[in-house]
């Protein structure tokens, strides 16, 4: 080979093969642990927004409902 050519070598070309995967492997991890905590505040939203519908409901009516049903049929929730 000539001393004046220029690209890469193949050592070089595998070091940044692999420094790539091992960035894209921390990317990927990082952005599961935001789904994930997205997906828990809905969930603490929603068992929030359910609790004041049962207490509405209770106040209302002066006992709890038996279902989620009761709750929808009487305008509580959607």
């Amino acid at each position: 080979m000539n001393k004046n050519s220029k690209g890469f070598t193949l050592v070089e070309l595998f070091l940044i093969v692999i420094i790539i995967g091992i960035l894209s492997t921390l990317i990927i991890s990082l952005f599961q642990h935001v789904t994930d905590r997205t997906i828990f505040a809905v969930a603490k939203s929603n068992l929030a927004t359910l609790q004041r519908a049962v207490w509405l409901y209770y106040t209302t009516n002066g006992e709890y409902p038996q279902t989620l049903y009761q709750l929808v049929t009487s305008g509580y929730i959607n």
